[in-house]
């Protein structure tokens, strides 16, 4: 693990614009390592934005009427690295997981992400299924 943390220090992974996906129990630390590395990036000179997923879909839902999403998306696709917390988390129809879907496709070749999710929080399947609100209420 500490060699592995090394190699996510030295940040070639945000240069190559690599996705880190960090999933794990409650409390094993997942968020508190990816601001730790999102602190590391914006020491070394990096734009870096934090954003849970329920707020990324909100900005992409409302950044065509609303000024204050669209300055905060545009912060967002900015940055060199774009960590999104709590992903699947909460329940979205299949517009929201479009909207979230399009903007991770948009992103691949120009943002490295890190995604953190808490393993067995949410049934990944719920993840665009109109119903889903009303399965996990």
């Amino acid at each position: 693990m500490i060699s592995a943390f090394k190699l996510l220090k030295e940040l070639t992974w945000i240069d190559n614009h690599f996705t880190l996906i960090l999933m794990g129990p409650p409390g094993a630390g997942k968020t508190h390592l990816a601001v730790g590395l999102g602190i590391h990036a914006i020491e070394d000179g990096r734009q870096v934005a934090f954003v849970s997923m329920a707020e990324l879909v909100h900005i992409l839902k409302t950044r065509e009427y609303a000024s204050k999403s669209r300055t905060r998306y545009k912060r967002i696709i900015d940055s060199e690295l774009v960590i999104i917390d709590y992903v699947m988390y909460m329940s979205i129809d299949s517009k929201e997981a479009n909207l979230f879907f399009q903007f991770i496709y948009e992103r691949y070749d120009h943002t490295a992400l890190s995604l953190r999710r808490t393993k067995g929080r949410m049934n990944g399947g719920a993840f665009g299924r109109p119903d889903a609100h009303r399965r996990h209420s």
